[in-house]
């Protein structure tokens, strides 16, 4: 049976990461797209309260579906597992962000804090970015490496409040040796 996944991020549903990210899941689950209608960068793991939150169904042209949210990537994630999906996802993956995710910074990060709140909602979650804030950028390296990483992935090893933070570099695949585990680091970007 094919997992359920839940892709989202903040850099918002028409974005070219979240495209890609839909386009490499798609090979190996079924996909449900949530995510901001806007660019809701640094948004932290702020949830809309005082004003109405905007659902609208989105379908494209290349097969792209998916529901857009007038509210952050938090109630993204809220809305898609509490209202839109009728059973919870196997994985949550949020990004492909623009822009790597490093240090205390992570704190700031709607990327990351989507895949918290998927945590915190018991669902083995993933926060994925690739290292640099060019729009133009290619995110075919990143779709062989979350190919790799999914394929290699126990859910069931991550530990239950956990998620893994990937830092994607901005290269050739053929130019990336390995993939290494580490701790969260702590250093201060200005």
């Amino acid at each position: 049976m094919r997992p359920k996944i839940l892709i989202t991020n903040d850099d918002g549903i028409l974005s070219k990461g979240i495209f890609a990210l839909w386009e490499a899941m798609e090979e190996v689950g079924e996909t449900y797209v949530v995510a901001p209608s806007s660019e809701k960068s640094a948004s932290s793991h702020s949830i809309t309260l005082s004003e109405p939150l905007r659902v609208k169904f989105l379908e494209q042209k290349n097969g792209f579906k998916g529901w857009s949210i007038s509210g952050t990537p938090v109630d993204c994630v809220k809305i898609a597992i509490k209202t839109l999906m009728k059973e919870a996802p196997d994985l949550l993956i949020s990004g492909i962000n623009r822009g790597a995710n490093l240090g205390t910074n992570i704190i700031y990060s709607g990327t990351v804090s989507a895949a918290i709140e998927g945590s915190f909602l018991g669902i083995p979650s993933l926060a994925i970015s690739l290292d640099t804030s060019d729009p133009i950028s290619s995110f075919t390296s990143s779709k062989s490496i979350i190919h790799k990483i999914i394929n290699k992935l126990e859910l069931s090893k991550i530990p239950l409040g956990s998620i893994l933070n990937i830092n994607i570099p901005n290269c050739n695949i053929d130019e990336v040796k390995g993939i290494r585990i580490t701790k969260q680091g702590n250093q201060y970007f200005k």
